[in-house]
């Protein structure tokens, strides 16, 4: 029952007219959050609230810094309702299935940063940017991630890939394992801290294609 009030009221909230949230909300206590009138406006907010004051626990508290951080940085301005609109309409059946999916998603995330990535992976899918199957790829990937993980992916972008010797390996190979990275020199994926034929200069651990898809829809804050 709550689960489907969560879908419907996730849905009012991401596919109405954007909400406006300061950055400062996702910064807030947990319990600030949940007692905020502001954000009790959200629909979804509220009934995450709701149920926290009948008795719920410390993961639908998680879930409403989640689900905030999520709807802001989808509702980023850059989608226009009619946009939205065409979305919500299109397929109800199927957004209720990718609406369930992602609240599934939001209450494992433990990083808010997490969630904020999920946004704007849906706010590509929303917009055509991705398949459906890209983005479930996508969020998988994110869900696995350590927080330190994305300044590793970021740096391999920004600088067309990476030296093993400047790399906390086991960073390197969590990336690997997710297809977000690859290791230049050698065929089974594991890392090596000596290149085995790159020179001194070039890089041995590169960006996948899905790794550059991966950073290609990060949020602007994050490249």
């Amino acid at each position: 029952m709550i689960l489907k009030k969560l879908i419907s009221t996730l849905k009012d909230s991401v596919f109405s007219p954007v909400y406006h949230l300061a950055a400062e909300y996702i910064e807030i206590g947990i319990d600030e959050v949940l007692e905020n009138n502001v954000l009790q406006e959200i629909p979804v907010m509220n009934t995450i609230s709701t149920a926290y004051k009948i008795g719920l626990n410390i993961r639908e508290r998680n879930l409403a810094k989640q689900t905030l951080a999520f709807l802001r940085s989808f509702n980023n301005g850059s989608i226009s309702q009619e946009q939205l609109d065409a979305h919500r309409e299109s397929n109800p059946d199927k957004l209720e299935q990718e609406l369930s999916r992602i609240i599934i998603i939001l209450d494992e995330h433990i990083e808010t940063m997490q969630s904020q990535i999920l946004g704007t992976f849906y706010l590509s899918y929303v917009k055509s940017a991705i398949s459906w199957d890209k983005f479930r790829e996508l969020s998988e990937a994110n869900r696995k991630m350590f927080f330190c993980d994305y300044k590793i992916l970021r740096e391999a972008a920004l600088n067309d890939g990476l030296m093993t010797t400047d790399c906390k390996l086991y960073q390197v190979d969590r990336l690997i394992s997710l297809g977000l990275l690859n290791n230049n020199n050698r065929l089974d994926g594991s890392v090596s801290v000596i290149p085995v034929t790159a020179s001194k200069h070039s890089k041995d651990i590169l960006l996948t294609s899905f790794g550059k898809t991966f950073y290609q829809h990060l949020p602007q804050s994050l490249k």
